[in-house]
């Protein structure tokens, strides 16, 4: 667990900052941003052009929190099965006769369809 603080990034950068993540929900003046909100968020949702009044910014944070934990869930997927491709290769060698470079091979086989 952890906190995430929304923010806009200018008065609540130190808050952004100490946040687990700190989302910045920054509009841009002039085509530039914040220093603060660029330096103290993890994530800055920008407007687009046909919203310039920000009013799907929390659709957007909803959106990219959906897409983190996604993202996260692939991530442990694809480490429990490295994990278990790499013991089934390793314990494959170990236990049976088959050479070497083939048990090297197969573990690197498998490491290579984990990664797709």
């Amino acid at each position: 667990g952890g906190l995430v603080m929304v923010g806009d990034g200018v008065n609540d950068a130190p808050a952004l900052a100490a946040a687990t993540a700190g989302i910045s929900l920054a509009s841009q003046a002039d085509g530039a941003l914040s220093a603060t909100a660029v330096e103290g968020s993890d994530v800055l949702v920008l407007r687009q052009a046909r919203d310039p009044d920000g009013d799907e910014d929390l659709l957007r944070v909803a959106w990219i929190l959906s897409v983190s934990r996604t993202a996260r869930r692939l991530v442990a997927q694809n480490v429990f099965l490295a994990l278990g491709s790499i013991v089934g290769a390793s314990t494959l060698t170990l236990v049976s006769n088959i050479p070497l470079w083939l048990g090297v091979l197969l573990h690197e086989g498998t490491t290579v369809l984990v990664a797709l």
